[in-house]
């Protein structure tokens, strides 16, 4: 399906927020939607039922954005920690990007931060918006999966905007 990448266009819609495409072919192409240092990637195919059909990976599976394991059965939808680190780069991949060996690499699982840590990094004695703002503001998300995760971004950024963007 896909060869050389075709058109790389890129669009900044504010001084936080960026927009990039990869257009694959004439039907096919990735968007990464940037807001501060978040990052959302979609993929928009016309032929999405042939081109991915049964596909699975860290954007869920095609078609229904299920949270499914390598086997492309185990749901771990329950279970984001395990869902992320199921989806860790092993040595059997493909690289991506020309980083490849930096800490830490599979078979060790990567290292979560906790509450108290990531606090502590971003200097938040507590959150800078309260839960109750938090859910107003991300309302729009039907589903609770990204209404979850667009509170926790707005909560922990201190930002209102981010619910907007659908980076998360």
């Amino acid at each position: 399906m896909m060869g050389d990448v075709g058109i790389v266009s890129h669009q900044q819609r504010s001084t936080k927020t960026h927009v990039f495409e990869v257009e694959l072919d004439k039907t096919t192409k990735i968007v990464f939607d940037t807001f501060m240092d978040m990052v959302s990637v979609s993929v928009i195919a016309n032929n999405s039922a042939e081109d991915f059909s049964g596909s699975v990976g860290l954007l869920g599976a095609n078609g229904t954005g299920r949270m499914l394991a390598r086997d492309g059965t185990t749901l771990l939808e329950n279970d984001v920690t395990g869902f992320g680190q199921e989806w860790q780069v092993r040595d059997s991949d493909h690289k991506l990007f020309q980083v490849v060996d930096r800490f830490p690499q599979h078979p060790d699982a990567c290292v979560m931060p906790t509450m108290t840590t990531a606090s502590e990094r971003r200097r938040l004695g507590e959150w800078m918006i309260s839960k109750e703002d938090a859910r107003e503001v991300c309302a729009m998300w039907k589903h609770k999966r990204d209404m979850t995760a667009c509170m926790y971004d707005v909560m922990f950024t201190g930002n209102l905007a981010s619910a907007l963007t659908g980076v998360f």
